[in-house]
């Protein structure tokens, strides 16, 4: 390496020595150069970066960082990797020799090197008749050679136009890989395409490409771009759509431009179908996927009640003896299901709702009636599996997605061969997902659909089951009472405290209860509490084999008591003294580290919100793995950034799951976020215990702000329009 310090060395040039590794999807490479400012006697230098085709002898100039690798030390960490023909004749015959071009060692490449030195290339392209003048070069061997050189230099000249334009290596490799011999020119027609055709590429990132080709502020690609991103950023808020003065107000702040300039281009999108206008006062403007599926779930449901009904008996005295004791609501619950195509099952903790669910199951089993259980996330599944002694599946699962086609097996023309299915948490998903699952039902069969209404809306567009709901089309079945053993819980009445907008009671730290809430003036207070909370006091009293029963929810990740702060805190105390083994910008994870994926993986099988932990890095493959349950899943370099260490998440993270021990800190940093469902969300998670870590005036905004459910659908007024 150079004898500068290490952290200004922030360039690095010379000839590629060695190619270690090379990931022929992402890109990703290892290589070591020959550093061209080095000392003679100094070893090559290790590079990572993300290029394609990369082969040995050429000549590279890389901006980017030193960064300590756990096992193999320092290495660069290029950004940017500007790749140079060879210009030497010693580079010239590594890089024939390299396996370029089949047929070609190093022997003979020394022969071709001898006989026309550095023109080589340019013999090659202008005059390929001449590389007959070689001895044994052949006819075959001449082509190959000729047609390696095109190859090779097309993907030098999109990488270089690429990188020149500020794409680092990563994108201009995946951008390669999406366009290939096309890119440059497909993206000087419209560089706004990367928005639809590459995940990761959003408007601002499309836009910045866009000025630097040198597009005017008020192309209609832009304006486009702008259009169609505002109405997906609005779908990523939880809307299906957007009234139409909102949609051109909220384009106008993204493009920087009056409404007058975008208004004409919105018109002509939505005559030509790219976007859709829905009647209203005022018009709404929606995409049209988001349409197709609220349509679809529509259609789907009004087929399932206009199905003959099959009603179901069951020998009340034969459930006693599988001994389950039900209330009169839940046998009012458990009727309407028997008697109904579609049946909604609706209540918050404490009500009885999987008691409900385990009776279906045995009641339908001795009916001889082929049953599947499903729910939106992992870890709900596997909840339900364990409370009913049935096997349940994730939807993604159940319905067998695809990655290669990224569908669905599972659909209309391949529905699933089941006579009842019987989903969890419902409240969890959004109107892609419930039409794709509402799709693949057979005809006939029985639906029942179990969730708590008042629990956060899904991630995704709509709120599907709230809308099912109050369109009072379908028969729904709203446990409201306590059961014994759950009547002394605070966290049950807590809970409901909290969704009337009051205060949970607060009890002395003394006494046992299986929820506290504690108040502190400041977030400095709060960080010292909850590090002596789980370092101290909560092994002590609970007798803790393992830390991780214990889980931090934030309402979010920024500041002092957010997930990312926290997280590094956190890190010391429930993993301490573990060596790092990969880190990803300002993340360090070590081994046995609970991690927790940020993004959905159909290829791994992997979704949102799933954890998991580190088990190890495998040098030899040079991949992290991490265990999922009982599986081992595999992650490269550039794979790392959809985990993120899970000590501390936030409450939108952690629907779907439960917790033995959950504590909650809520600070007025936080006030951006703060309201009632999430918060009710939150201390629904705790089984045995809640703490409730709070800066009153903050307890307070959340109480009093309802927020979650104000969201554009039409999937309600779809509902109702379709049932009359």
């Amino acid at each position: 390496m150079p004898t500068k310090k290490l952290d200004q060395i922030n360039k690095i040039a010379g000839t590629v020595h060695h190619i270690t590794y090379h990931h022929p999807e992402s890109g990703f490479c290892v290589f070591r150069i020959i550093d061209h400012d080095a000392p003679i006697d100094q070893e090559t230098c290790v590079i990572t970066a993300h290029v394609e085709s990369l082969q040995v002898g050429e000549s590279v100039q890389c901006s980017g960082q030193i960064a300590q690798h756990p096992k193999y030390g320092l290495q660069f960490k290029a950004e940017q990797c500007i790749r140079q023909w060879p210009s030497t004749q010693k580079g010239l015959e590594k890089y024939l020799a390299s396996g370029l071009v089949p047929g070609i060692g190093a022997s003979f490449a020394k022969k071709l090197v001898g006989q026309f030195g550095e023109k080589l290339f340019d013999i090659i392209e202008q005059e390929p008749e001449r590389l007959d003048e070689v001895d044994g070069i052949g006819k075959k061997r001449r082509e190959s050679l000729c047609q390696a050189w095109s190859t090779h230099q097309q993907v030098h000249r999109i990488m270089a136009w690429l990188q020149s334009h500020g794409l680092g290596c990563q994108r201009a490799s995946k951008i390669y890989q999406c366009y290939g011999d096309q890119a440059v020119d497909q993206l000087q027609k419209n560089p706004y395409q990367l928005v639809e055709h590459l995940h990761g590429f959003g408007f601002l990132m499309a836009d910045t490409l866009a000025k630097s080709i040198g597009y005017e502020t008020e192309s209609p690609q832009r304006i486009t771009a702008g259009l169609v991103h505002t109405i997906q950023a609005a779908e990523k808020s939880g809307h299906t759509l957007l009234p139409e003065p909102q949609c051109l107000e909220q384009a106008a702040k993204i493009l920087n431009l009056p409404i007058n300039i975008i208004e004409p281009i919105l018109k002509q999108l939505i005559s030509e179908g790219v976007l859709l206008s829905e009647p209203g006062d005022p018009p709404m403007v929606i995409h049209p996927r988001c349409q197709l599926a609220e349509l679809s779930i529509t259609n789907c449901l009004n087929n399932l009640q206009h199905q003959p009904k099959r009603s179901i008996s069951y020998d009340p005295q034969w459930l006693d003896e599988q001994a389950i004791t039900l209330s009169d609501g839940q046998k009012k619950a458990l009727q309407l299901a028997l008697d109904n195509n579609l049946c909604i099952i609706t209540g918050g903790p404490g009500v009885g709702k999987t008691t409900l669910v385990r009776s279906l199951v045995k009641i339908f089993l001795k009916a001889n009636l082929n049953i599947e259980l499903a729910a939106p996330t992992g870890r709900a599944a596997k909840r339900l599996t364990q409370s009913t002694s049935f096997p349940a599946k994730t939807i993604h699962r159940l319905l067998e997605y695809n990655p290669v086609q990224r569908a669905f097996s599972k659909n209309e023309e391949q529905p699933l061969p089941i006579d009842v299915l019987i989903v969890d948490e419902t409240s969890m998903i959004d109107i892609f997902l419930m039409a794709d699952l509402l799709k693949a039902l057979p005809n006939p069969v029985r639906l029942i659909l179990v969730g708590d209404v008042d629990q956060l809306p899904s991630v995704g567009p709509g709120i599907v089951l709230k809308h099912l709901i109050e369109s009072k089309t379908f028969p729904v079945a709203y446990l409201e009472e306590i059961f014994r053993q759950a009547k002394h819980s605070l966290i049950i009445k807590n809970s409901r405290r909290i969704l009337a907008g009051q205060f949970p009671i607060a009890i002395e730290k003394e006494k046992k209860a299986d929820f506290y809430t504690i108040y502190y003036e400041s977030p400095e207070q709060i960080e010292s509490s909850l590090k002596s909370l789980i370092l101290d006091r909560l092994p002590k009293y609970f007798k803790l084999d393992s830390l991780d029963a214990i889980q931090v929810l934030c309402p979010m990740q920024r500041g002092l008591i957010g997930t990312k702060q926290l997280n590094q805190t956190l890190q010391q105390i429930i993993n301490p003294n573990q060596p790092v083994i990969a880190k990803k910008g300002d993340r360090s994870f070590c081994q046995n580290d609970r991690v927790i994926q940020l993004s959905n993986n159909y290829e791994k099988m992997v979704f949102n919100g799933d954890l998991g932990h580190i088990v190890r890095y495998d040098s030899i493959n040079q991949v992290w793995l991490v265990r999922f349950g009982q599986r081992e899943i595999a992650y490269q370099a550039n794979e790392l950034d959809a985990l993120q260490l899970a000590y501390a998440i936030t409450i939108h993270k952690s629907q779907g799951s439960e917790f033995p021990i959950v504590i909650v800190p809520m600070t007025t940093q936080h006030f951006t976020l703060l309201e009632r469902n999430l918060l009710y969300t939150a201390v629904t998670r705790g089984k045995r215990m809640v703490i409730l870590l709070a800066q009153k005036k903050a307890l307070a905004i959340a109480l009093n702000t309802t927020k979650a459910y104000q969201r554009h659908s039409l999937l309600q007024a779809r509902l109702q329009q379709q049932s009359h």
